[in-house]
């Protein structure tokens, strides 16, 4: 049965609904809650698709919006959209076949490098001239790459056992090397979600995977029905 406040599934025996505390007596006995999926912004369902958990994992330089994960119980699927560019990449979740995620400071050595020659450069250069002049304009150009070299960033690459690449590839790694393109770099940060995303993602998508319908209710947030 199904509780009729709230549609959570309720036992024959049981005198509160588990979720709303409302009278069993006003449970239905109809196959399903009656309630409808709240709906993922920009995302269309498939058929008899619905949400069961969603993150604020990220907020992306470039394109400029705030990046979710969304897991269905038929897709794993990233998006986000701001006014101007929207993003959108998405898995079936039966063919994911692991997650890599990573946030904390990555360091650019090209950067680092480029930045320190600089310096190092005006200062051979004010040694052998005499002046000041060349260590001035050696501090303001090579501090550019090097204040460029350091930055807090987000990754989350999800494999496919479908497909040689991955389909869901965003942020960098702790190498500060881009995890996309050379043309089209994927630029992230951490957002509010981010550390129950890495902790919670792998195994959700493995009950879901191998649990059927009691993964599904094991994991599926109340906030992601509406009545």
């Amino acid at each position: 049965m199904y509780c009729a406040q709230c549609g959570n599934k309720v036992e024959n025996e049981q005198a509160l609904c588990g979720s709303c505390n409302a009278q069993v007596d006003n449970a239905t006995s109809d196959a399903t809650p009656q309630r409808k999926p709240k709906p993922i912004a920009g995302i269309a369902y498939a058929n008899d698709e619905f949400l069961v958990r969603s993150y604020h994992c990220t907020t992306l330089r470039f394109p400029k919006c705030d990046g979710h994960l969304s897991v269905t119980n038929r897709r794993v699927i990233f998006h986000g959209a701001s006014e101007g560019s929207q993003i959108v990449h998405e898995v079936p979740l039966d063919a994911v076949s692991g997650v890599s995620t990573f946030y904390g400071g990555i360091l650019f050595m090209k950067r680092l490098i480029v930045g320190l020659l600089i310096i190092g450069i005006a200062i051979f250069l004010a040694y052998w001239s005499g002046s000041g002049a060349p260590v001035f304009i050696g501090l303001v150009v090579g501090g550019i790459p090097l204040a460029l070299c350091y930055r807090d960033s987000f990754r989350l690459q999800v494999y496919s056992s479908k497909a040689s690449a991955s389909p869901i590839l965003i942020g960098e790694g702790e190498g500060g090397v881009v995890g996309s393109s050379a043309m089209f770099s994927i630029q992230a940060r951490p957002a509010g979600d981010t550390n129950k995303m890495m902790s919670e993602l792998g195994a959700m998508i493995i009950d879901l995977q191998t649990l059927g319908d009691f993964g599904i209710e094991k994991w599926q947030a109340r906030d992601t029905w509406y009545y």
